[in-house]
């Protein structure tokens, strides 16, 4: 007899499978990410077919050692953030950079409740770029990158206008920059720094700039950033 199984999980990934079926990607905070059939849900009027969408929340119940779900248990759609093109975008984002920190066989309790929140910020109306950019920072964070972008990780000294950044040591002042400096943008450093006001623009600024931290610290290229928006400077 088949043992079936539950975790509260995130749906990060759908794709239609055969006919009537989606294959989901669901990232859960017992068992990590797992791949599981959704028979019938493609149908108007299937069982699974709010459990197929990506950025449903919930419970969902496995069964046929993980490979098929049987049932799921919403706890939230996240559906307001189709309501805005940044949102979603932003939502996007979000549901990657999860889906690629995401191991197999991992329980990942942080991550996923991580990202439902920063999912529930955007249903919820915040402001998506910098949603987004809170999430960046909470993955580098629990990624073991932490950094403080008004202190001088060398010295100690206080980051005023001008700040460099190194893989090896984080965030620099001009004074022991090195010989092969990162410099961080002037904009995205003001909002990293917790400046008040920044506009989307400079938002999104500090966002990329993270996106590239992202990329060259733990290998995690957002691809949903082609679709994020037009940057102007």
């Amino acid at each position: 007899m088949t043992e079936n199984f539950s975790v509260t999980a995130i749906c990060v990934k759908s794709i239609d499978y055969k006919e009537n079926d989606k294959l989901l990607t669901l990232c859960s905070a017992e068992r990590g990410k797992l791949t599981a059939l959704a028979r019938g849900a493609k149908k108007a009027a299937a069982k699974l077919k709010y459990a197929a969408q990506p950025f449903t929340f919930g419970e969902y119940t496995l069964t046929g050692k993980g490979r098929y779900i049987i049932d799921c248990k919403q706890i939230e759609s996240f559906s307001s953030i189709l309501n805005s093109l940044d949102s979603y975008y932003s939502g996007c984002c979000v549901l990657e950079i999860l889906m690629k920190t995401c191991a197999e066989d991992t329980p990942s309790p942080e991550l996923v409740v991580g990202a439902a929140k920063a999912l529930s910020r955007l249903s919820g109306g915040d402001n998506p770029h910098e949603t987004l950019k809170d999430y960046m920072l909470f993955t580098l964070a629990e990624s073991g990158y932490k950094f403080d972008f008004n202190i001088c990780a060398a010295c100690g000294a206080l980051i005023d206008k001008e700040a460099y950044f190194s893989a090896s040591e984080g965030v620099l002042c001009p004074h022991c920059k090195g010989l092969f400096p990162k410099k961080i943008p002037s904009d995205a450093l003001f909002v990293l720094k917790g400046g008040s006001g920044a506009g989307d623009v400079m938002l999104k600024g500090a966002n990329i700039f993270l996106s590239e931290l992202l990329n060259e610290l733990i290998g995690i290229k957002i691809n949903s950033l082609n679709f994020y928006g037009e940057l102007t400077v």
